[in-house]
C-alpha cells in the first residue's frame, strides 16, 4: 500500500476562505509533500489538521484542577437553590434523611440532575472517606469537574466553528477569565450543569466551517443521534435548555448542510470509481484519467475537458502529481473551487487489461415512501426518546409515583405568571438585556462586539440560540442572573473570535485587560460577600463534633441556609420555617391559629406570618418545642427586634458567634 494512502479512505475538501488559499504551486507542492510525508491527505494542510485535533491530554487536567481550584475557594453562597436543589436532595437520597423543599414534595424537579452528586457521596460512604467536610463539598467538585470538561468541549467548538485554532483557545481564556463564571460555574445550580450540557452539544453537532474535511473516526456518522440525546438530556435536567438547544441543532444542523465534510455523502460519477491510488496522465484531447482506464467523458459536446476532481465529487490524487493551478490556466482545465491539472507521470508498462466488476445502482424509492422520507427522522428521534424515558423512569423510581416533572416545571414557571415562580422576585422585561446580561459580560462585552463585527453571516447566525432564550427568559416576570449561565458558551466563543482577530500585542493587552478586571469582583464575590450561611455551617460542624449541637431552630427567610448536606450529622435536628408560594394553596385557618397576630397580614405561609410578629411567634415556637433546640440562628436584623431579644435571653439562649455576610 502507497504510504499515502490511509487503510481509513479519503476524504477530501476545498477551503472557502480566500485567504486561506494559496495560488502558489510552489507552495502547493510544498504543503502536498509534508502531508505525504505525514501520511495526511492531499490538500490538507497542517494548520487544518491542528485545528481538527483533539485536545491534548494535558491541557484537559490542567483546566480541570484549574476549576477544582476554583471550587475550593468559593466560601461565599449565592443563591439558596445551589444546595436545596442538589446537595440536600443528594445527602436524602444517599443517606436517607434530610429535609426537602416544596419543589420536590410537587415533583417539579428531575433527579437527573441530582445523580451525579448522589453518586458522589455514595462513593464517599462506601469508601467510608464520608466525612462532614467531604460530604459538604463533593457536590462542588463534580460540578467543577463538569465545568472543566465544558470549557474543554467549549475550546473544540469554537476551534472546528470559526476555522482557527488560535479562536478556540481564546474563547477558553475568555471563559477562565471570566467572574461570573468564576463565581457561579462551579455551583452544583442545574444552570451550571445546563452550560457545559449546551458546550457538549455544541462540540458534537459543529462541522469545520472552512469546508475541509479530515479523516474521522467511524463514531463521528454518529454525532447527529449523540446530539438529540444529549440534548433530550438537557431537556431533563432543566427544560427551559430546550429552545437554546433545538436552535443551536439547527443552525449547526444548516451550516454542515451548506458546506463542509459532506463528500463522502455525494454519490461518485462514473469517470471517479477507479482505483484512487492511479496517477493522472494527459490523454489526446486535453483529458486526463487514471492509467488504464477509459477516460471521462465530457460534460458537454462543447466541452473540451472534464472536471475529474470537484468538493462534491473529489477522487484522491497522489501528492506527487497534484498541482495547483494560478488564475491564468485554460478555464477548460479549473474546478469551480479550485483549479487542477495533472503533470506528466514516468513511462511504465501498460498494465494488463482486467474486467471491472459490474457497477450496482440502487434503484430509486418510490415516491409514495412515506418510511423511507421518515426513516432519518426516526434515527434521530429514537435516541432521544430513550434518554426521555430513562429519566422518566429514574423520577418515578425516586417518587415513588409515575411522575413527570418537566411538565410540572413549565406548568409553574410558564403558565401561572401570577403567584407561582413571581412570589421569589420580579423584574422588568428589558432587564436581562438592559442590566444582567452586560454585568455578567462585564469588559467581555467590547470583545464580543468586535467577535460579531469579524464573524461572517452564517457565523453570526450562530446567534440565534441565546438571543431566542433571552427573549423567552424575559417574557416571565421571575428572573436571576444564573439562569444567563447557558447563554455564556456562545459569548465566549465570539469573544474569542474577536481576539483572534486584533493584532497581536493587542491580543496580550485584552488578555491582561480582562485578568484585570475580573478577578478582583470573581475574588470578592468567592471568598467574601454572602459567606455566612457557609460559615455558619462550618461552625455548627465544629460544635456537632464537640457533642454540644443536638438541634438547630434556623430563623431566617426562606432557606436562606443550608441544611443537613453540609452539616452531615444525622443526630441533630435541624427545624426551618417553610415558605412554599401561594400558587399551591395553603391552609388559612391552619396559619390562624398558629399565628393569631399576624392574621391581619394576609400572610400564606410559615415564613411570612413568623416575620409579621416575630417577638410572639418565636414565644410560641419556644414553649412548644419539648426540649427547646440547643442553638439557634438569625440575621442582624431579626436579633434587633427587641422582643426577639427579651425571648432569647429568657430561654438562657447567649451569642455563640457573629458570622459577617453582605459588605
Amino acid at each position: 500500500m502507497p504510504p499515502w494512502r490511509t487503510p481509513d479512505g479519503w476524504q477530501t475538501g476545498y477551503r472557502k476562505n480566500a485567504e486561506r488559499m494559496s495560488v502558489d504551486p510552489h507552495a502547493a507542492r510544498v504543503n502536498a509533500s509534508t502531508a505525504d510525508r505525514r501520511g495526511l491527505p492531499d490538500g490538507i494542510s497542517e494548520e487544518s489538521q491542528r485545528t481538527a485535533r483533539p485536545t491534548s491530554l494535558l491541557l484537559l487536567v490542567l483546566v480541570v484542577l484549574f476549576r477544582l481550584a476554583n471550587a475550593s475557594l468559593v466560601w461565599t453562597q449565592f443563591d439558596p437553590d445551589e444546595f436545596w436543589q442538589a446537595h440536600e436532595v443528594a445527602h436524602r437520597l444517599v443517606y436517607g434523611y434530610g429535609h426537602l423543599t416544596w419543589e420536590w414534595t410537587h415533583a417539579i424537579r428531575s433527579h437527573v440532575h441530582v445523580l451525579p452528586f448522589a453518586l458522589a457521596m455514595w462513593g464517599l460512604r462506601l469508601l467510608r472517606l464520608d466525612t462532614p467536610t467531604a460530604v459538604a463539598w463533593a457536590p462542588r467538585a463534580v460540578q467543577a469537574i463538569a465545568a472543566g470538561l465544558g470549557d474543554i468541549w467549549l475550546l473544540d467548538f469554537s476551534s472546528a466553528y470559526f476555522g482557527s485554532s488560535s479562536a478556540g483557545h481564546f474563547a477558553l481564556g475568555c471563559s477562565l477569565c471570566s467572574w461570573f463564571a468564576w463565581f457561579a460555574q462551579v455551583r452544583a445550580y442545574s444552570s451550571s450543569l445546563e452550560a457545559s450540557m449546551v458546550c457538549l452539544i455544541a462540540q458534537q453537532l459543529v462541522s469545520r466551517s472552512d469546508g475541509t474535511s479530515v479523516p474521522e473516526p467511524a463514531w463521528w456518522h454518529c454525532r447527529p443521534r449523540c446530539g438529540s440525546a444529549l440534548i433530550a438530556l438537557a431537556f431533563a435536567i432543566r427544560p427551559t435548555s430546550l429552545p437554546l438547544t433545538l436552535t443551536l441543532a439547527l443552525v449547526l444542523g444548516g451550516s454542515a448542510a451548506g458546506g463542509g465534510a459532506t463528500a463522502t455523502a455525494t454519490p461518485q460519477r462514473a469517470c471517479d470509481r477507479g482505483p484512487p491510488h492511479l496517477p493522472l496522465v494527459p490523454r489526446s484531447g486535453g483529458d486526463a484519467g487514471p492509467v488504464g482506464e477509459p477516460a471521462c467523458l465530457p460534460r458537454a459536446a462543447s466541452d473540451a475537458g472534464t472536471r475529474c476532481v470537484s468538493p462534491a465529487c473529489a477522487r484522491p490524487i497522489p501528492a506527487s502529481v497534484i498541482d495547483v493551478a494560478p488564475s491564468n490556466v485554460p478555464p477548460h482545465t479549473r474546478n469551480g473551487s479550485c483549479s487542477v491539472r495533472a503533470t506528466t507521470a514516468p513511462e511504465r508498462a501498460p498494465p494488463t487489461p482486467t474486467r471491472s466488476p459490474p457497477t450496482r445502482v440502487a434503484a430509486p424509492a418510490p415516491r409514495g415512501c412515506t418510511l423511507c422520507h421518515l426513516r432519518p427522522c426516526l434515527r434521530l428521534c429514537l435516541p432521544a426518546l430513550a434518554v426521555l424515558g430513562a429519566a422518566a423512569a429514574t423520577d418515578t423510581l425516586l417518587y415513588g409515583r409515575p411522575v413527570l416533572p418537566a411538565f410540572g416545571f413549565v406548568r409553574f414557571n410558564l403558565r401561572q405568571s401570577t403567584g407561582a415562580s413571581a412570589y421569589y422576585g420580579t423584574h422588568p422585561s428589558h432587564w436581562y438585556m438592559s442590566a444582567a446580561f452586560p454585568a455578567v459580560l462585564a469588559t467581555h462585552l467590547p470583545l464580543l462586539a468586535v467577535g460579531v463585527r469579524e464573524a461572517t453571516a452564517s457565523e453570526r447566525r450562530l446567534l440565534a440560540a441565546p438571543a431566542l432564550l433571552l427573549l423567552l427568559l424575559s417574557s416571565r416576570p421571575h428572573k436571576e442572573l444564573r439562569f444567563l449561565l447557558p447563554t455564556l458558551p456562545i459569548a465566549f466563543a465570539f469573544c474569542g473570535r474577536g481576539i483572534a482577530s486584533l493584532p497581536p500585542h493587542w491580543r496580550r493587552r485584552a488578555l491582561a485587560l480582562l485578568v484585570m478586571t475580573n478577578a478582583p469582583v470573581a475574588l470578592f464575590l468567592s471568598l467574601v460577600h454572602q459567606r455566612a450561611p457557609v460559615a455558619l455551617m462550618a461552625a455548627l460542624r465544629a460544635e456537632a463534633a464537640d457533642g454540644v449541637l443536638h438541634s438547630v431552630d434556623v430563623l431566617t427567610r426562606c432557606h436562606q441556609t443550608p441544611s443537613h448536606a453540609l452539616l452531615h450529622a444525622p443526630r441533630v435536628a435541624i427545624s426551618i420555617l417553610e415558605c412554599p408560594p401561594p400558587a399551591l394553596g395553603f391552609d388559612r385557618a391552619a396559619l390562624a391559629r398558629q399565628f393569631p397576630e399576624a392574621r391581619r397580614s394576609g400572610c400564606t405561609n410559615e415564613c411570612d406570618c413568623f416575620f409579621a410578629a416575630p417577638g410572639p411567634a418565636l414565644r410560641r415556637r419556644m414553649r412548644g418545642a419539648r426540649p427547646a433546640p440547643t442553638h439557634v440562628a438569625l440575621f442582624d436584623d431579626l436579633l434587633a427586634d427587641t422582643q426577639v431579644e427579651q425571648v432569647l435571653r429568657r430561654h438562657g439562649y447567649v451569642e455563640l458567634a457573629r458570622m459577617p455576610h453582605r459588605i
